[in-house]
């Protein structure tokens, strides 16, 4: 799925595209997380507050540079 597509989907809240995200983008974040706080607990709870704000404000995303 190209990324306009998984935005599209996250927004009319397909439960795929939740994966997609996760899978697409979880080790990156996972590991810019670890680097920042040298903790495994405290970058798998950023992990999850980051794609939890992702998925509450994805609506605002205008598409002016990548999700990455």
């Amino acid at each position: 799925m190209d990324e306009k597509a998984l935005i599209k989907a996250l927004i009319l809240g397909q439960d795929s595209a939740y994966s997609t995200l996760f899978d697409t983008y979880g080790i990156l974040v996972y590991n810019v997380a670890l680097k920042i706080m040298q903790n495994k607990e405290d970058a798998e709870d950023i992990v999850q507050e980051v794609f939890a704000e992702v998925v509450k404000s994805i609506a605002k995303f205008k598409n002016e540079s990548s999700l990455k």
